[in-house]
């Protein structure tokens, strides 16, 4: 007997998900991570959070409600999906904040080396500039009323 339909569960959509752990790939996070003697599970739970974030920006429950409902991050990144939650999350994004001065040196460099940029600083003193002219052509701002005075 052919069956007549099709029963599908547990489906997933997997696009923004792998192209953000793409992104981190090429970007080095994992590595970088790991060379702050960051743990393997810590990492991974790292990556899921940072995924996550970018994917579905939400408080950490939504965002771990999201990841056990509808994400495929967990299959990405290797990190356990039962042992997500909104504790995990939070203490990830404390972990990843307190590297972060050094985290942003390293996707600068990074950034620099996958797009062959040069970092420049261009400052601008715009303290004695001003613009001159008259008001009454334009059409955004209309001129200001004259006061009368009235003597009665």
């Amino acid at each position: 007997m052919i069956p007549t339909s099709i029963a599908n569960k547990d489906i997933k959509e997997t696009g923004t998900e792998l192209l953000c752990m793409q992104a981190l790939s090429q970007l080095g996070i994992a590595y970088f991570l790991g060379s702050k003697d960051w743990a393997p599970e810590k990492i991974r739970l790292a990556l899921t959070n940072i995924i996550s974030r970018a994917a579905h920006p939400a408080s950490e429950m939504r965002t771990s409600q999201w990841i056990k409902e509808n994400s495929p991050v967990c299959e990405l990144t290797g990190y356990p999906v039962e042992k997500i939650t909104k504790y995990k999350l939070y203490e990830s994004s404390l972990c990843l904040y307190e590297v972060k001065d050094e985290l942003e040196k390293h996707l600068s460099k990074r950034t620099n080396e996958l797009f062959d940029l040069d970092d420049k600083i261009i400052l601008y003193d715009l303290a004695n500039t001003y613009f001159k002219g008259a008001v009454r052509s334009s059409k955004i701002v209309s001129p200001l009323p004259t006061p009368s005075l009235s003597l009665n």
